[in-house]
């Protein structure tokens, strides 16, 4: 999609916030080579945008393959929001609740998960997601029964 903010707009932006910003990320944002293609540009001229799935509709879609594979849905919705290591530990105890009852569910949902980051880590929801919906905490275990 064509972009019509400009190199000229994200310095803006640094100087009103008083941004500190790395001596690379302020070379490359006065780089007139970084410049992204604008409206109008040629390199636009043949494409179009189609919106082929919305989220709810995806979501939907998800939860009727599972229904007719045979499993319990567990739909959280199709708007999920909040750190993603918060979810992913609910998540987990909702895993872990249905296998300690012995039922095979499958547990959706939809939405934008966030990670705060601290120090020098970098952020990534999917990942920290996955990491910690990989990893019960020890308490979750133990409520379970299942480990030490």
């Amino acid at each position: 999609m064509p972009d019509p903010t400009t190199l000229a707009d994200a310095l803006a932006i640094v100087a009103r916030y008083g941004l500190q910003v790395d001596d690379a990320v302020r070379r490359a944002l006065i780089e007139p080579a970084n410049e992204s293609c604008k409206p109008g540009d040629p390199a636009f001229a043949r494409a179009h945008f189609e919106l082929i799935a919305r989220p709810k509709a995806s979501l939907e879609a998800a939860i009727k393959l599972a229904r007719d594979a045979g499993y319990a849905i567990v739909d959280l919705g199709a708007d999920l929001e909040g750190e993603a290591r918060s979810v992913a530990a609910d998540h987990a105890q909702l895993a872990l609740q249905a296998r300690t009852a012995g039922k095979r569910v499958a547990i959706l949902s939809g939405g934008e998960l966030t990670v705060t980051v601290r120090g020098n880590g970098r952020g990534g929801p999917n990942q920290e997601y996955a990491l910690a919906l990989a990893r019960p905490s020890q308490e979750h275990l133990r409520h379970f029964g299942i480990g030490r």
